[in-house]
């Protein structure tokens, strides 16, 4: 990018997904690029077939494209996690140190902080770094942050909007997650955010029923990514289903949970019970990078079925660890335990894998 080209706005959220990929590799394999023209992070791997590569010029470093840097390069490694304990651990400094001086050294720390119910507040901690070594860096090369507001400059982060359309019933624009195609031939057909939805069917059931709309929360996975989900509650006139579903980028992808109960089950505790789920199946890492690419950790690997409806064919598509997996990379994954016995159990979505 020459000294007078003015770079594109790009997401804060996109740029800190981008330094998270290019982390992930052991190797130094994987790499990802912003296009100064257009504002739009490319991820590319050595190991990994990924549809962002066909996007980029051969040489993409003179092609004027921005590499994204690895955590290490924004000081969010070792020098963190030993400000983190100086700060809020401060009598464990010295073991911590030592933890450092040897190989596998952040799973330990974990353990640390962990055994002193610390591992949220690192995780809050560490996000935190993220933004603002994020934003620094993007200060340094003169790039510019996408819906970056007022508020935001005060320290307020703008939160990125889902898409919306309107309700039918009462008008309200929500969510399109939160919407249901509700009706018959005979009466016809309307598109209903939840709350509409639930007094429908409470009504046409004859229940008593009080709709509760829980506000998006953000979890954090196995390894440390943040996760932002949105919740659903819909009355299904025999049972009730409260639904946590992943958004990101103002999509709704990746991990998606539910707990049923009956026509009057309590809503609070439906959450309470899908929170502790939530927490512990995200707690569970089935993938992990290895000498062929992204491959089963253990000898155990669990998920959701899904599908791309514009394919042809059909095919599977797995959400593992809240990423797609399509079916032939699951397939490679597969043929490294070629010869080994296996056991495929499908369970409904309120089951625990």
């Amino acid at each position: 990018m020459s000294e007078n080209e003015q770079c594109a706005p790009v997401l804060l959220s996109d740029i800190i997904e981008a330094v998270e990929f290019v982390s992930a590799s052991s190797f130094d394999e994987h790499h990802a690029y912003i296009c100064p023209r257009t504002g739009r992070t490319h991820l590319v791997s050595e190991s990994l077939d990924l549809d962002d590569a066909e996007d980029l010029p051969e040489d993409p470093d003179g092609c004027g494209y921005i590499a994204v840097p690895h955590r290490r390069d924004l000081d969010l490694g070792k020098p963190l996690a030993l400000a983190f304990v100086a700060e809020e651990l401060p009598e464990l400094l010295e073991r911590a140190q030592e933890i450092f001086r040897r190989k596998g050294a952040f799973r330990r720390f974990k353990d640390l902080i962990g055994a002193q119910g610390k591992l949220d507040s690192w995780y809050a901690y560490e996000e935190r770094a993220m933004q603002q070594a994020v934003r620094n860096w993007c200060e340094d090369l003169d790039i510019p942050l996408a819906g970056e507001t007022q508020a935001a400059m005060h320290g307020e982060t703008a939160e990125p909007s889902l898409h919306v359309m309107p309700c039918d019933a009462c008008g309200g624009c929500v969510p399109t997650l939160e919407m249901t195609h509700f009706g018959s031939r005979e009466t016809g057909y309307r598109d209903l955010c939840s709350r509409c939805y639930n007094e429908e069917v409470a009504r046409l059931g004859g229940l008593t029923f009080e709709h509760v709309a829980f506000e998006p929360v953000d979890l954090f996975d196995g390894r440390g990514r943040r996760h932002r989900f949105h919740f659903v509650l819909r009355h299904l006139g025999s049972m009730l289903m409260l639904g946590a579903y992943e958004v990101r980028a103002n999509e709704r992808m990746g991990y998606e949970f539910e707990v049923h109960g009956g026509p009057e089950a309590d809503p609070f505790e439906l959450m309470q019970r899908l929170h502790k789920r939530m927490r512990r199946e995200l707690a569970i890492t089935y993938l992990a990078e290895t000498e062929f690419g992204l491959g089963i950790a253990e000898t155990k690997v669990g998920g959701q079925i899904t599908c791309d409806p514009e394919a042809a064919d059909r095919l599977p598509v797995l959400v593992i660890d809240g990423q797609e997996v399509d079916w032939d990379q699951f397939g490679r994954m597969l043929m490294t335990f070629e010869g080994w016995r296996f056991h495929l159990e499908i369970q409904e979505p309120s089951e625990e894998v």
